[in-house]
């Protein structure tokens, strides 16, 4: 390919092999030149993606080295057990200058925080765990959708819990509360009368964005007829029953890897919005419900049920 420019005379007559006799150099030149260029620019670019890559790696490797420091203080700050009864070491845990440090160091929001309640309020979702869902159901998906199905998922999420924990408990109040929640996905406008009738110590997550969540449903489903509507709730449903699915799968090998009390400390440094869910999701008795959860009996019921209908 390199001299596929250089020309040649005419062959002389008199040999068998024939004469060339003239070489275009400028052109050969030219060509050396551009595959030298190629080369080099194949190169640098090799060792820009090498940087950046050498870059991300070495950041997480600091990020993981940090989160261990903060794990073993952590416990070191409050000995086993962390899973008793009410979360009330958990609690501590969460509410103590370390934990809450370390949260506005490692989880920047861009606003401020002071608790993990108001944490949860500010914190970005997590898009990754929505990208998918949205890109399969809405064109142009922005920033408002994310902040959006992030609220519902969050309440879907919550009255999943509350059927559960009406079901092992018997408590026909946690159902009705399941309900009245249920209701917000259907008629966001009556959230704040809803909310008066459950106690307001365990209805911070609901607070969250809640514009977000109608601003979704406003702006993708003013036009929709009530069949697109009852279909994006259902499919809406299943894939929060499926997020607790992938959940309780990686609190389990936490608990295997750790152990529960130790797994449940690594939890709350690795996901401070599922612990936030665990603190405040389930009724007394709370740590009971929870591992009822964890075990997924009740998840796996959920997402055996046809949501097409």
């Amino acid at each position: 390919m390199l001299y596929s420019n250089l020309t040649y005379s005419s062959l002389d007559k008199g040999s068998n092999l024939g004469n060339p006799t003239k070489i275009n150099m400028p052109t050969v030149l030219r060509v050396m030149f551009f595959t030298l260029s190629v080369f080099f620019c194949i190169l640098d670019s090799t060792a820009v993606s090498d940087d950046r890559a050498s870059s991300r790696n070495a950041e997480e490797a600091a990020r993981q080295s940090r989160r261990s420091e903060v794990f073993e203080e952590l416990r070191r700050m409050f000995p086993n057990p962390i899973l008793d009864e009410d979360f009330k070491t958990l609690k501590q845990v969460t509410r103590s200058k370390v934990y809450l440090d370390y949260l506005k160091s490692e989880f920047p929001t861009g606003e401020p925080f002071e608790t993990l309640e108001a944490f949860m309020n500010v914190a970005p979702p997590p898009v990754e765990r929505y990208r998918n869902f949205l890109n399969k159901h809405f064109e142009n998906v922005t920033e408002m959708d994310f902040l959006g199905i992030h609220q519902l998922t969050l309440i879907d999420r919550r009255v999943n819990m509350m059927l559960l924990s009406s079901k092992k408990t018997g408590n026909a109040k946690y159902g009705r509360a399941a309900t009245q929640l249920s209701s917000f996905k259907l008629l966001p406008d009556h959230l704040r009368r809803r909310l008066e009738t459950i106690d307001p110590t365990t209805i911070w997550s609901f607070r969250l964005k809640r514009d977000h969540a109608r601003l979704l449903w406003e702006s993708r489903f003013r036009e929709a007829d009530r069949a697109e509507r009852r279909r994006f709730i259902s499919l809406r449903t299943q894939f929060a029953v499926e997020t607790e699915k992938a959940d309780t799968d990686w609190i389990q090998a936490q608990f295997e890897t750790h152990g529960q009390d130790e797994g449940l400390l690594w939890i709350a440094v690795e996901n401070p919005i599922l612990i936030g869910e665990i603190i405040t999701n389930f009724p007394p008795p709370r740590t009971e419900l929870f591992l009822a959860w964890v075990e997924q009996t009740f998840i796996l019921k959920m997402l055996s049920l046809d949501y097409s209908k």
